[in-house]
C-alpha cells in the first residue's frame, strides 16, 4: 500500500472513531436513562398544614415538659444536704459506669440510670397543688393521641442523666429502642420524636429544622 493510500485509510478511520465518540458524549449528556417500568420516581408531596401543626405542637410539648422537670429537679436538689449529695452523686456515677456505652450515632431508649415514669408521677412532682406548679397543663399524649413515654431519675437528682421523653410520632408506634440520632423527613422510616436532658436526639426537620442546633442534639449520654 502506498503512503498516500495508507494516509487516506487512517484519516477515514480517525473520522469514524471521532464520530462514534462524539455520539457517545452527546448521548451521555442527554441525562440519566429513564427508570425501568414500575420504578418511576414519585415527587414527595408537601406535608399538610394540619400535620405540621401536630409536629410543632408535639415538639413544643416535649420542650415544655422537659423544662418544667428540670426546674423541679434543680429546686429539689438545692435542698439536699452536702453529705447526702455526695452519696447520691457517687451512686449515680456507679450506675452510669455499669451501663454499656451508647453505640455511635444512636440513642438507646433503655432503663438503667433512668427508669420508667408514669404521667401521674410527673403530675405529682410538677403540679403538687392547684396553686403551686411548674407546669399547669401536663401533656400526657402527643398530638396524634399516643401516650408519651417517660424515663426519669426522680430519686437521684445528681446523676448526669435526668429525663428522657419520647413521642411515637405520626405513625403512632414506637420504632424500636435503637434510635438514630438526627432529624427525620417523611418516609425516613423512624419518625419517633425523642428529647433527652435538654437536647433532641430525634426530631422532625419539617417542623423544627433548627432543633439540633438550638439544643445541642446528639449528646447520647444516657
Amino acid at each position: 500500500m502506498s503512503g498516500r493510500a495508507w494516509f487516506a485509510t487512517m484519516t477515514v478511520a480517525g473520522l469514524f472513531l471521532a464520530g462514534f465518540l462524539l455520539a457517545g458524549v452527546t448521548k451521555a449528556s442527554d441525562g440519566p436513562a429513564p427508570a425501568p417500568p414500575g420504578e418511576e420516581t414519585v415527587a414527595a408531596e408537601p406535608m399538610p398544614e394540619k400535620e405540621l401543626e401536630r409536629l410543632r405542637g408535639t415538639v413544643n410539648d416535649l420542650k415544655r415538659l422537659g423544662k418544667a422537670y428540670a426546674s423541679w429537679a434543680s429546686d429539689n436538689a438545692a435542698s439536699v444536704p452536702a453529705a447526702e449529695r455526695s452519696r447520691l452523686q457517687a451512686e449515680a456515677k456507679a450506675a452510669r459506669d455499669a451501663m454499656p456505652p451508647m453505640p455511635k450515632g444512636f440513642y438507646l431508649w433503655r432503663e438503667g440510670t433512668l427508669r420508667r415514669m408514669t404521667s401521674n408521677e410527673m403530675a405529682r412532682r410538677l403540679r403538687p397543688t392547684s396553686e403551686i406548679f411548674y407546669l399547669r397543663n401536663l401533656p400526657v399524649k402527643d398530638r396524634w393521641g399516643t401516650r408519651l413515654e417517660i424515663l426519669g431519675a426522680p430519686e437521684n437528682l445528681f446523676g448526669r442523666e435526668q429525663l428522657a421523653l419520647r413521642s411515637a410520632g405520626p405513625n403512632g408506634r414506637f420504632d424500636g429502642d435503637r434510635v438514630p440520632i438526627g432529624g427525620w423527613h417523611p418516609g425516613d422510616g423512624n419518625d419517633d420524636i425523642v428529647w433527652v436532658d435538654g437536647a433532641f436526639q430525634r426530631w422532625p426537620v419539617a417542623a423544627s429544622p433548627e432543633a439540633g442546633v438550638e439544643s445541642g442534639v446528639g449528646t447520647g449520654t444516657n
